[in-house]
């Protein structure tokens, strides 16, 4: 089976977000205490339901944004509840400040996808993050955000989360496909299995 990839952004500013979601969605967004975390959490969860559509197109099935649900298992990673289907459906998701994106796989292998904006952080941030030979090739914040965001699609891709001791996490030294791209000033990065689809195998909105 040929292996596509499925992406989509969501602005967090955007209204209406909270009515695409399920009883038990709603449940968990009204748990969060703020108004930013409730509306981070709602895009996150509205980008995986747009990719997860554009996926189940190719079994021309064609539900509502409400009809797909999206919860987390006990580790906390986020999971699609679905339909009988001939194949997997693999999903991360991500979100920073104004923008959550979503990728969705139509297998079950690991992918792992990061989005973080471009901008200076405290020096402290570089040490604990990269191992002093990653810092001494980094030469703006730009590169750095790029690097930081391969790290965390990487560990998604790994299952691990950041749990792991951070330098240790080497995305381009392990057995993933690292891709990126940049949406204004944001940096967004994939980690999927070796082998899928190139970025003109990918469905992106």
């Amino acid at each position: 089976m040929h292996i596509k990839i499925f992406l989509a952004f969501q602005t967090t500013t955007g209204g209406g977000l909270a009515q695409t979601l399920t009883t038990r969605e709603r449940s968990v967004f009204e748990g969060f205490i703020t108004p930013k975390r409730r509306r981070e959490w709602a895009a996150g969860r509205v980008a995986a339901k747009r990719a997860v559509r554009q996926a189940l197109a190719g079994f021309n099935l064609y539900p509502r944004l409400s009809e797909i649900e999206i919860l987390a298992d006990e580790s906390g990673k986020p999971r699609w509840n679905p339909l009988k289907l001939p194949a997997a459906i693999s999903l991360s998701i991500s979100h920073s400040n104004e923008w959550a994106c979503a990728a969705v796989s139509t297998d079950s292998s690991p992918i792992g996808i990061d989005i973080e904006k471009i901008e200076e952080r405290h020096p402290a941030w570089l040490e604990e993050a990269f191992a002093p030979e990653e810092r001494a090739g980094i030469s703006s914040w730009d590169q750095a955000t790029k690097l930081w965001t391969e790290k965390e699609a990487y560990s998604k891709f790994l299952g691990i989360g950041l749990n792991l001791d951070l330098w240790k996490i080497r995305p381009r030294q392990g057995g993933a496909r690292i891709q990126n791209w940049k949406k204004g000033d944001y940096w967004v990065s994939l980690a999927s299995a070796q082998g899928t689809g190139g970025l003109g195998d990918y469905g992106y909105r």
